[in-house]
């Protein structure tokens, strides 16, 4: 049906993903400015349309390994109710869209800068699906593609530095052990097609630990942070609740005698993980929802609701 269809193409831009990276955006811009001025609008929707077509052309290059090695996975779409050629379409549509926003931006004075920085991200997008999925750094290759473009931004721009550099240190040790999760997930699938993830370099167990240590390096950071009065009492609540899940997490992954057993376990508790800290979040969510209109505070709202986003 034509309804089916058109639901199947707005769900494989992957909406999640995409208010996830504009609420990052916009979190990094409060962090600088406790305030949106008109042109991050306009960056945020350029920003929307590449993260869109990012995720599209992902699908398109996957398409293959999808249908042979990956039937189980969990998508919001119906993998069998689009084909290539739809995806071919797709591609073209969110490209073009991409192409003549950041077309237009380089041609005025005014927003030139952006419109570099937006053909980076669209160049960036299209090069980690075509060029580097398959290299044994994807994982920081992608991480370089969320936080590169942001750190330009705030460079160029003439962003206060170090509001600069910790936003995207932030991100970058935040997000890694998240993609090793994901990675663990999809270790059968990806081991059948040959792909380099660090679960498989590494086996699952040495891979739990490497998130961890990242972790404790994302949390160690955020402590020197607050010390720094680079951030507040209330973000680090936050943060301190995710790192206090992840550490039951990996606590109670050790504690089983079987290998096999501990090796299983992994996937079902990351799994579990991800869905228990969004509960958690969720309700810091309502909870911030309230204060925010009683007494505004746009920085720690937006941060909560980055977090319940990443997961």
């Amino acid at each position: 049906m034509l309804s089916n269809k058109i639901k199947n193409c707005v769900l494989v831009t992957r909406p999640p993903i995409i208010l996830g990276c504009l609420i990052m955006y916009y979190t990094y811009i409060l962090y600088n400015f406790n305030n949106l001025l008109y042109y991050h609008y306009i960056r945020g929707l350029s920003l929307s349309i590449t993260v869109a077509f990012g995720n599209i052309f992902n699908n398109y290059i996957d398409y293959d390994m999808d249908k042979e090695y990956k039937k189980d996975s969990n998508l919001l779409w119906d993998r069998n109710c689009l084909t290539k050629f739809d995806y071919i379409v797709l591609v073209t549509v969110f490209f073009s869209l991409c192409f003549v926003i950041n077309t237009c931006l380089l041609f005025t004075s005014e927003y030139r800068t952006l419109g570099f920085i937006g053909s980076f991200e669209l160049f960036s997008a299209f090069s980690y699906s075509y060029y580097f999925k398959n290299t044994k750094f994807k994982n920081l290759l992608f991480l370089m593609i969320l936080v590169v473009p942001m750190f330009l931004e705030g460079t160029l721009l003439h962003y206060d530095l170090i509001l600069n550099l910790s936003y995207n240190i932030s991100i970058i040790l935040f997000y890694f052990p998240r993609e090793i999760i994901i990675d663990i997930n999809d270790y059968e699938g990806d081991l059948e097609y040959g792909l380099q993830t660090i679960p498989i370099l590494f086996g699952k167990q040495s891979s739990v630990h490497i998130a961890y240590s990242f972790h404790i390096l994302w949390m160690s950071f955020r402590l020197h942070l607050l010390n720094k009065n680079v951030i507040n009492n209330d973000q680090l609540g936050f943060d301190v609740i995710t790192f206090m899940m992840f550490s039951y997490l990996c606590l109670l992954h050790n504690r089983n005698n079987s290998i096999q057993k501990r090796l299983h376990s992994v996937e079902n508790n990351m799994i579990d993980y991800g869905y228990n800290l969004k509960k958690v979040y969720g309700i810091y969510f309502l909870k911030n929802l309230v204060d925010f209109f009683i007494n505004p505070d746009l920085s720690l709202f937006i941060h909560t609701c980055l977090m319940c986003l990443l997961f």
